[in-house]
């Protein structure tokens, strides 16, 4: 009985000991929390056998962490031991590189990349994914290989001189930004590794969107006093839209009107003057920056003269019917027939 009563109270004690250190926020052993696991490692997969000064790293971890990197057989680390980046001198054979971080809380669980064999010269870039209108000065923008090869142990990036990389020379990836006195350039890219280097796919950037596409509304038949619908296709990267209309014209969105007008929309009524005979409409797209060249539509009020007559000259004998045709003409809603009897 004596033991029995021993126990219980020996349960009791545990208990109430694992009440009070969970009301105290202290943790079992089992459960006290090891070092984060960083992050995936960046650097060359694909490397040569005895290539030297290859960089590999890991986002740092916050606090005063060291880090413990493991290399393949015959690979050493020539400088960064303990941190977050380190540079490698490879050997003949290849593997996984790992690193673990440790807070001083225990290590943390690994955080590898498999190295192997360079089989051959990287794939050229197949295509640079970034903008490439409206790159106004000051901006920040972002430009990536398309598909990188894993094959590729980095890319050079060369941009505009008034352009600076901000971030990720030697990736897939560079952030850039735009200086005060960007108006456009060449953005190049090739991949190398220790078998050699592609040759560079390049992109032109503009500060200003492209030219609109083409204008659609009647390009005839606009009548005097007539108001008539214009559009286009919105422009990527354009902010707004400039239309010129010809003297006398109104132009009108649903907010505003006036000639020339600027305007988000890509459509607008336009209304003729008296006496209107003929002219072209204009339309430019604006980014934050710069504007585009104009797109033209050449508007006139009377259609223009129809094609030639379709039917027989000869051989058309008293009270019979022939039928003769013009094509049809862009604008007109009626055609007048006129006969004049011959001798």
């Amino acid at each position: 009985m004596k033991k029995f009563t021993l126990a219980l109270f020996l349960i009791a004690l545990n208990l109430t000991a694992a009440l009070w250190a969970r009301a105290e926020g202290i943790q079992p052993a089992s459960q006290l929390a090891a070092t984060a696991t960083p992050g995936p490692i960046t650097g060359p997969t694909a490397v040569c056998a005895n290539q030297t000064g290859v960089a590999y790293a890991v986002a740092a971890l916050p606090g005063s962490v060291t880090y413990d990197w493991t290399l393949p057989i015959g690979a050493s680390i020539v400088s960064g031991a303990g941190t977050a980046s380190i540079v490698v001198d490879f050997g003949s054979d290849f593997g996984d590189i790992c690193v673990t971080a440790d807070d001083g809380s225990g290590a943390s669980s690994p955080s590898c990349i498999t190295t192997i064999a360079a089989a051959g010269r990287p794939n050229s870039p197949d295509s640079i994914v970034g903008p490439v209108y409206s790159v106004c000065p000051g901006q920040v923008v972002t430009y990536s290989v398309l598909t990188p090869d894993p094959n590729a142990a980095s890319y050079d990036w060369i941009v505009p001189p008034t352009m600076t990389i901000l971030s990720g020379q030697g990736t897939a990836t560079i952030t850039v930004e735009a200086g005060p006195a960007f108006s456009w350039g060449y953005l190049r890219v090739s991949a190398s590794n220790c078998r050699g280097t592609t040759g560079q796919k390049v992109i032109t950037v503009f500060n200003a969107p492209t030219k609109p596409g083409a204008i659609s509304g009647p390009p005839t038949g606009a009548c005097p006093n007539g108001t008539y619908t214009y559009s286009i296709q919105a422009v990527p990267g354009a902010t707004s839209y400039t239309w010129f209309a010809p003297a006398g014209c109104v132009i009108a969105s649903p907010v505003t009107s006036g000639n020339p007008l600027t305007t988000s929309v890509t459509s607008v009524d336009i209304t003729f003057p008296a006496g209107f005979v003929n002219g072209s409409i204009y339309v430019q797209s604006n980014s934050g920056c710069n504007s585009s060249e104009r797109r033209e539509l050449k508007i006139r009020s009377e259609p223009v003269k129809p094609g030639g007559i379709r039917g027989p000259l000869f051989g058309v004998c008293d009270m019979t019917s022939v039928m003769y045709y013009v094509d049809s003409v862009p604008g007109a809603e009626s055609y007048t027939w006129t006969f004049t009897p011959g001798t």
